[in-house]
């Protein structure tokens, strides 16, 4: 018997990775530098983004408020992003195994092209009624009612998809 041969079939065989709550880093380490690494991480790209908007709109105001309040403002959605980026989802203590196969990415999904067919419509309604009237409208007024309206139609097709197969 080649006990060599089974021996190394034995080490082949995939060991479960460790979970936790906030996951561990794809990049190796544990939890809690993942966390440091997402908000230092974070934080930088904070800081990066309020430059840019500084450099292009340079404001009259302390430069240093105008950046840190910037940088303060965006903190917590690019700490957030940035886990998100360096965190491996198979360490995650309830993560669904397959997110593209639930139910609720069938739902997003639907909901997804539903929206767009209404979109199509609303456009082809909007192109026809401008013929007829003469509607002065500011572009930031029509991008908010736009986006109100797409996300209202995006919110309404979910819910209609996630009662129907509940």
């Amino acid at each position: 018997m080649n006990t060599t041969a089974a021996h190394s079939a034995a080490n082949n065989v995939e060991q479960p990775k460790p979970r936790s709550r906030f996951g561990r880093s794809k990049f190796g380490g544990s939890p809690a530098a993942l966390i440091a690494g997402s908000i230092v991480a974070g934080l930088a790209v904070a800081f990066a983004a309020a430059s840019i908007f500084w450099a292009i709109v340079r404001p009259e105001e302390s430069t240093a408020l105008y950046l840190g309040v910037f940088t303060l403002c965006l903190f917590p959605v690019a700490s957030a992003g940035t886990w998100a980026f360096m965190v491996d989802r198979d360490t995650i203590v309830g993560a669904t195994p397959n997110p593209e196969e639930s139910i609720e990415s069938t739902w997003y999904d639907n909901a997804a092209q539903t929206t767009f067919h209404i979109i199509l419509f609303a456009i082809g309604a909007l192109g026809v009624a401008s013929v007829f009237t003469d509607v002065k409208l500011s572009l930031g007024a029509f991008a908010i009612a736009s986006y109100v309206f797409i996300l209202a139609a995006f919110a309404g097709s979910y819910l209609l998809n996630k009662r129907r197969d509940s």
